[in-house]
């Protein structure tokens, strides 16, 4: 991922001014307090917010964003969440690891599934795609300990089959054994640069 001279405001406020980011890593954390900028730098990577400058962003053609928000439709069932927006055979939906972990409210509606189980499903469906780009703001929020350690596997597999993955999180990753690299945010603006620290 490369990004060079990008500069974004909110109402004539810079919030990134001439800021440049590198990094080969395949998997990368962004890491700061809330509101320091993270999920605004997800949302320009994903189109979703236009910058007011910038010399180079690695904007990729297949690129996959799950916010905070929930995203799925509440009337839809999980299976439905699924089969509706993605065009993919059932076979490999039932032989990814991840099924077997949601498959007992799979055909519930979303509003009447759990907070943490809306977020397995949103996960499967984005790590489904299997995009060139996968974008996840907090993906770990209501999830507990057990799939947490499913997603991070899923990820890592992922990663493997040439997806990046940009994720923000205040989780301390327990169960991350590849090769990560984590930036953190230090809550100062405009925001030039980020601090780095490479886990193993």
């Amino acid at each position: 991922m490369i990004i060079k001279g990008l500069n974004f405001s909110y109402d004539e406020k810079p919030l990134y001014e001439d800021f440049c980011f590198e990094s080969e890593s395949k998997i990368i954390a962004l890491k700061g307090p809330s509101g320091c900028g993270k999920t605004t730098l997800l949302k320009i990577l994903s189109k979703n917010l236009i910058p007011q400058k910038y010399s180079e962003i690695d904007f990729r053609t297949n690129t996959f964003l799950v916010i905070q928000e929930d995203g799925l439709f509440p009337w839809l069932s999980g299976e439905q969440n699924i089969l509706h927006f993605i065009d993919i055979d059932y076979k490999s939906i039932t032989e990814n690891e991840i099924f077997e972990n949601i498959k007992t409210y799979w055909k519930k509606k979303a509003f009447e599934m759990s907070f943490g189980q809306r977020r397995m499903i949103e996960l499967f469906r984005a790590i489904l795609l299997q995009p060139d780009l996968l974008l996840l703001d907090e993906p770990f929020n209501f999830l507990d300990k057990k799939n947490r350690k499913i997603i991070t596997k899923t990820l890592l597999e992922i990663s493997k089959r040439n997806t990046e993955i940009i994720f923000t999180s205040h989780y301390k990753e327990e169960n991350l054994s590849y090769d990560i690299n984590t930036y953190y945010y230090n809550g100062s603006f405009p925001i030039r640069r980020l601090e780095n620290e490479k886990q193993n």
